[in-house]
């Protein structure tokens, strides 16, 4: 059995990706008439930081629904082709999101 530390971490993780998806959306529905309004860089790239969250979002829920299943012994993973490029997607929208701070560092 896992321990309710890792099964309350995981959950947290879960709603807490959710959260981010949604700010995103808020965000990026504001951000967007202001950016069609005026071309201006600075907002333009904060909405690039926001779209590269908004797609780690959409790739780490379904992983973090598969570990809150997981926990709860609904789901029983298995090493799978899928899996390990679920994985590497993951970091690889990390990495989107680190080239985007450092794109807004440049300009």
């Amino acid at each position: 059995m896992i321990s309710t530390a890792a099964v309350t971490l995981n959950f947290i993780s879960f709603i807490g990706t959710i959260f981010i998806g949604v700010i995103c959306i808020l965000m990026l529905s504001i951000l967007l008439p202001s950016i069609i309004r005026k071309h201006d860089l600075v907002l333009i790239l904060v909405a690039n930081n926001y779209l590269a969250l908004l797609v780690f979002a959409l790739v780490a829920i379904p992983s973090n629904f598969d570990l809150v299943r997981g926990d709860y012994n609904l789901y029983i993973g298995m090493e799978t082709l899928s899996c390990r490029i679920r994985g590497y997607v993951i970091y690889s929208s990390l990495a989107i999101i680190f080239h985007c701070f450092l794109l807004q560092v440049k300009f």
